[in-house]
C-alpha cells in the first residue's frame, strides 16, 4: 500500500528499491508503527549486502553494518545465518533486528567486539511535518565542521540545568577550594606561549594518543624559556591533534588549555613525577576535556575541526522520506576507538567533569547528567559514564571498575601502569576519606579494603606474564599485586557488596613498608556481606536481590584502614609460613569454618563453643 501523497515520486523511488523493500510502505510504517512482536522480515544479511548497489534501503543497512562490524578492515565472517527484521521504536526511528531468532543463534561465529547491537534508522527533521510531528527526537543535518554555537549551547545548558553539581567530580569537589599547584603550566592560546597556570583560571584539558615518539614538539628543558615568551609556541611543528585543539579552544572563547606534551617538561623527571601525581587535579578542575577519540596518533586531525576531516552523514531518500542510519551511541563509538585502548586515557576521561568527544562521525558532549550529540535534536538522557557520579556509593566498586579498565588497556612502557592510575586512586582517597593516597594504596592495591582488593584474578584468556621495565628486566613488584602482571584482570562483579557488622577475632594487621619495615595498620570492626544473586529467567525477573538467594557468605572479617597516626612501628619476626582459621558468631549457617570445626580438631586447642 502506497500513501497517495508520494504517488508522484513513487515510480522513481521504486527503481531504487529491491523487490522486498519496494513492498514496504515507509509512510505507514512511520505513521502507525510496527510492534516488536510483529516485526517485518526483510532478508538475510548477506543478501542485503549484495543488493546495496541497487537498493537505497539495503544500502542504508549495509553502510551501518560495514561500519559497525568493520567488515572492510577485518577478515570476513560467516553472516549467512543472520536474518534481518524490522520494527519501530517510540523515538522517530525504525530498528533493525539483525540477529536470527534465539533458537537459531550462533553468536560464537561473530567476534564479540564486532557486535554493535541493532541498527537505528531515523527520520530526518525536514520530513517530520509530513506526519504532523515536532522535530524533537528526530535527526538533524550534521555540518561539515563542528557547530561551535551548538557546543556552546550544550555547555550553557549544563550550567543552567545542573548548576554546582557539574562544577565538580562528585564528592571530590564538595566544599572544596583546592586549586592547581603552582608548578602546573598551561598553553595560552592568545599569546601562544606555555605559561604558569594563573590562579583560579578556567582552562580546557586534552586527552589524546601520542602514537609514538614526538620529541620534536615536546617541551624540554632547552625549549621551556623560548616557549614561555609570547609567540614562542609555533604551531608549525605541532601535530594536527594539538593544533586543532588550540583552534577549538579559541573558537569556544576560552584562553587556556593543558596539553601534557607541552605543559610537562618531558626530560625533567622531577617535573614529570610532580605533575603525574596531580592528574586528579589537572583533569578534575578543568572546565572541560577535549577527547580525541577519532584518531590513532597525535598527527591525526580532530574530526570536524576543519573541513573534510570527518565522515559525512549517510542519508538515503526512500519513497520521498529522508532516512538516516545513526552512528553508534557514545559507548559504542568509544569501544571501537583506538583511544579507548590506551591506559593513560582512562583516568583522563574518568576524572573530567565535562567531556567533548571528537569521533570520526560527530561530536558528543557528556557531563554528569547528560550525553548530547550533533545528530539528534532531543538532547539525550542517556546515563553518563562519569566516574564517582554516585557519591553515596561504596568506594570499592569504583576501585574495581578502575582496575578492570586499566589492566586491559595498552601501555608503551609497562611499568607506567600504577602512574596511569594514580589520578584515580588519589581521587578515591580524597572522595571517600581514605587518608593519604600513598598509604591507602600500594602497588595499585587498595589497602583500606585489602581482603577484597586481593581477590582479583587473571582473565582466563590472558597469559600470565610479568610486566617489565624499559630495559627488559621484570618489575620488582609482589606477585599478589594485579599491577605486576600484564593483561586483563577481573573481580567477581556478580557479587553485591552490602555493609554488615560482625564480631571479629582479628585485631592486628601488618604490612611491610617500602623501606622494609613492618607497619601495624588500624582495623575497622566491620565487613561486607556478599549476596550471590542467582535468579531464574521468567516474568518478574528484575535483577534485584532475591528473597531466598542460593548463596550467602562472608568474604572477610575486617577492613584495613590507613596506617595508625602516628604509626606504631613494631618489631616482629617474619614467619616462614602461616596457617590460620577464622571463627565467628554470626548466626549464618555455613558462612564460616566453625560449621566445619570437626575438620580442624587437630589444629585447635580445646574450644568451648567459640
Amino acid at each position: 500500500m502506497v500513501h497517495p501523497s508520494f504517488s508522484a515520486t513513487q515510480p522513481h523511488n521504486e527503481a531504487l528499491l529491491c523487490s522486498i523493500c519496494a513492498n514496504l510502505d515507509f509512510y505507514q510504517i512511520f505513521l502507525n508503527g510496527i510492534p516488536e512482536t510483529e516485526d517485518i522480515p526483510l532478508d538475510n544479511l548477506s543478501s542485503i549486502l549484495r543488493k546495496s548497489y541497487q537498493c537505497n534501503f539495503c544500502r542504508l543497512i549495509s553502510f551501518h553494518v560495514r561500519r559497525m562490524w568493520m567488515l572492510d578492515q577485518f577478515p570476513p565472517i560467516d553472516i549467512s545465518g543472520i536474518e534481518c527484521r524490522m520494527f519501530t521504536k517510540g523515538c522517530g526511528c525504525l530498528q533493525l533486528a539483525s540477529y536470527p531468532p534465539s533458537k537459531f543463534r550462533h553468536l560464537e561465529e561473530i567476534p564479540s567486539f564486532r557486535i554493535a547491537g541493532a541498527l537505528n534508522i531515523h527520520l530526518m527533521q525536514e520530513d517530520t511535518f509530513k506526519f504532523g510531528r515536532p522535530t524533537d527526537l528526530h535527526c538533524r543535518r550534521v555540518k561539515n565542521t563542528v557547530d561551535i554555537n551548538m557546543v556552546k549551547k550544550w555547555i550553557k545548558l549544563c550550567h543552567a540545568s545542573h548548576g554546582d553539581i557539574c562544577k565538580s567530580l562528585s564528592r571530590i569537589g564538595e566544599h572544596d577550594k583546592r586549586k592547581l599547584p603552582g608548578f602546573v603550566r598551561v598553553v595560552d592560546v592568545v599569546l601562544m606561549a606555555v605559561v604558569p597556570a594563573p590562579s583560579g583560571c578556567c582552562y580546557v584539558a586534552l586527552s589524546y594518543i601520542w602514537g609514538g615518539i614526538g620529541a620534536e614538539y615536546w617541551t624540554t628543558k632547552d625549549k621551556l624559556a623560548e616557549r614561555g615568551k609570547p609567540g614562542g609556541l609555533s604551531t608549525a611543528k605541532l601535530p594536527d591533534t594539538i593544533t586543532d585543539s588550540i583552534l577549538f579552544v579559541r573558537q569556544l572563547g576560552e584562553r587556556y588549555i593543558w596539553i601534557d606534551a607541552l605543559c610537562i617538561i618531558q626530560d625533567d623527571s622531577q617535573d614529570k613525577f610532580a605533575q603525574i601525581h596531580d592528574m586528579d587535579l589537572v583533569y578534575g578542575l578543568s572546565y572541560l576535556t577535549i577527547i580525541a577519540a577519532g584518531g590513532t596518533t597525535a598527527q591525526d586531525p580532530l574530526p570536524g575541526c576543519r573541513p573534510q576531516t570527518r565522515t559525512p552523514q549517510h542519508i538515503e531518500v526512500i519513497q520521498g522520506l529522508h532516512l538516516y542510519a545513526a552512528p553508534p551511541r557514545l559507548k559504542e563509538a568509544l569501544a571501537l576507538s583506538a583511544w579507548n585502548t590506551r591506559c593513560w586515557t582512562y583516568q583522563e576521561c574518568a576524572l573530567s567533569r565535562r567531556r567533548i568527544y571528537f569521533t570520526g562521525h560527530q561530536v558528543y558532549f557528556e557531563c554528569q547528567f547528560d550525553v548530547l550529540c550533533e545528530d539528534v535534536i532531543a538532547e539525550s538522557k542517556c546515563d553518563s559514564t562519569n566516574f564517582l557520579k554516585d557519591s553515596r556509593a561504596e568506594y570499592f566498586p569504583h576501585y574495581m571498575m578502575a582496575v578492570k579498565q586499566c589492566a586491559r588497556r595498552n601501555l608503551t612502557v609497562e611499568s607506567d601502569i600504577i602512574d596511569a592510575l594514580t589520578g584515580v586512586t588519589n581521587a578515591l582517597a580524597k572522595a571517600f576519606g581514605l587518608g593519604d593516597p600513598d598509604r591507602a594504596f600500594r602497588y595499585g592495591i587498595m589497602l583500606t579494603d585489602l581482603h577484597h582488593a586481593l581477590l582479583w584474578q587473571h582473565n582466563p584468556h590472558t597469559p600470565r606474564t610479568r610486566r617489565s621495565l624499559p630495559d627488559g628486566c621484570s618489575l620488582p613488584w609482589p606477585s599478589w599485586a594485579w599491577a605486576t602482571w600484564c593483561g586483563a584482570v577481573d573481580y567477581m562483579s556478580e557479587h553485591r557488596y552490602l555493609p554488615s557488622v560482625v564480631e571479629m577475632f582479628v585485631d592486628p594487621w601488618y604490612i611491610v613498608d617500602r623501606s622494609g619495615i613492618i607497619l601495624q595498620l588500624d582495623v575497622r570492626r566491620g565487613s561486607r556481606r556478599v549476596v550471590l544473586i542467582r535468579e531464574t529467567e521468567g516474568e518478574g525477573s528484575t535483577g534485584d536481590v532475591v528473597k531466598n538467594p542460593i548463596h550467602l557468605f562472608i568474604t572477610g572479617l575486617f577492613d584495613i584502614l590507613s596506617a595508625s597516626s602516628p604509626p606504631t612501628w613494631v618489631d616482629v619476626a617474619l614467619p616462614t609460613s602461616l596457617e590460620f582459621i577464622v571463627l565467628s558468631h554470626t548466626g549464618i549457617l555455613g558462612a564460616y569454618d566453625e560449621e566445619r570445626i570437626e575438620y580442624y580438631q587437630e589444629c585447635l586447642p580445646t574450644c568451648d563453643g567459640g
